[in-house]
């Protein structure tokens, strides 16, 4: 059965569309990373640093104009943000060691903690692939070598995950 991101977000109570993401979301997204950084950093203080977060409102702004991110927001009915994904598009047609190709590179996927279980991470990741298809990259079910990657993958220590950790 071909993905409908539709359904998908019809069957998720509280999302309403995921979209591109735009400048008025910022505050939220900044919000999720710093949320992101405190957790590394509990669990890795020799990597991460409490109170801080991988991009500042300018870096942030200018991640949204480039036009080789794709940043995706899930956003409820309100047009609140309750999770990002942030892309990178690689173009290897310059690379002489590969092979010319375009891949999409996952860098990070946040979901508001009060949202998690609801299917909202999963909707971004694939919206993540739907976009990777059209865009004709290189797409993880479609080829042996992998090249859709997922990077960053944090599952941190809490309660909902029983202390489970990965950093990939």
């Amino acid at each position: 059965q071909p993905f409908s991101l539709a359904v998908v977000c019809e069957k998720i109570k509280m999302l309403k569309e995921i979209r591109i993401a735009k400048e008025k979301d910022c505050p939220k997204m900044l919000e999720l990373l710093e949320y992101i950084c405190n957790l590394h950093s509990g669990i890795r203080p020799d990597l991460f640093k409490a109170g801080k977060s991988k991009y500042d409102s300018e870096s942030l702004a200018k991640l949204l104009a480039d036009e080789n991110r794709i940043t995706f927001v899930a956003a409820d009915e309100n047009d609140e943000v309750l999770g990002y994904i942030f892309c990178i598009l690689i173009d290897h047609s310059v690379d002489s060691a590969r092979c010319p190709n375009k891949e999409l590179y996952i860098d990070d996927l946040c979901v508001d903690e009060k949202c998690r279980h609801e299917g909202i991470g999963d909707a971004l990741f694939k919206k993540a692939l739907e976009t990777a298809k059209e865009l004709q990259t290189y797409l993880v079910d479609a080829c042996p070598q992998v090249p859709l990657y997922i990077a960053n993958l944090v599952v941190a220590y809490n309660k909902n995950l029983q202390g489970q950790y990965f950093y990939g």
